[in-house]
Order: structure tokens, then sequence, then C-alpha cells
């Protein structure tokens, strides 16, 4: 018996607007046939698009499409990641910034 592979829902439009409003436990309460494994996978993967868009930054050719991605991830973006902060338009001493460092 093989194990199964643990899946992202990072493609999935409507569980990723729960997941950026809900907490963890929210969320796994409101789709309880999603495991604790598949949300820290989804976590994971939002990580890797981050830096993903970091490159694009970088290189210089982010779309606005990327930006607006971003933007709905400023939830997950690190409190001293001044530079995604700043392209997902989260001011500096703003309530935005405020509840980010509330949640860490």
């Amino acid at each position: 018996m093989t194990k199964k592979e643990i899946e992202s829902f990072i493609d999935d439009r409507e569980k990723m607007r729960d997941f950026i409003n809900l907490s963890k436990e929210n969320f796994l309460k409101s789709y309880s046939y999603l495991t604790e494994e598949e949300y820290e996978k989804t976590k994971d993967d939002v990580k890797k698009e981050l830096e993903y868009i970091r490159k694009q930054i970088r290189k210089e050719c982010i779309s606005y499409g990327e930006i607006a991605e971003l933007q709905s991830l400023s939830k997950f973006i690190d409190k001293e990641d001044v530079e995604l902060l700043e392209w997902a338009g989260v001011e500096e001493f703003g309530e935005e910034r405020q509840r980010l460092e509330s949640n860490k």
C-alpha cells in the first residue's frame, strides 16, 4: 500500500479565500475533510509563491495580476520583509501592518 501524497489546495479559489480570511482552527473546522497536513502544505506553497513574486519584482517583470496576488497574500508575508510588504501596499505604520504584527 502506498502512502497518499499530501496535496495543496492553492489552486482552489474558494478555499484560498477562506484560508486567507479565517484562522487555521476555523478553517479546519469549516473544511473538516481537509487535514492539517494539507493546510500546512498549502501554507508552504504560499511561501513558494511569495518567493516567485519576489524574483519577478527583482527581475522587473512583475504583472498586475502578480501584484494583486501579492496583496491578497499579504497576511503571510513576514513582518520584517519590507520588500514584499512595500510591493503589497502595506503601510509601514498603518492598520494592516499592525494587524500583521499582531498575527505573528
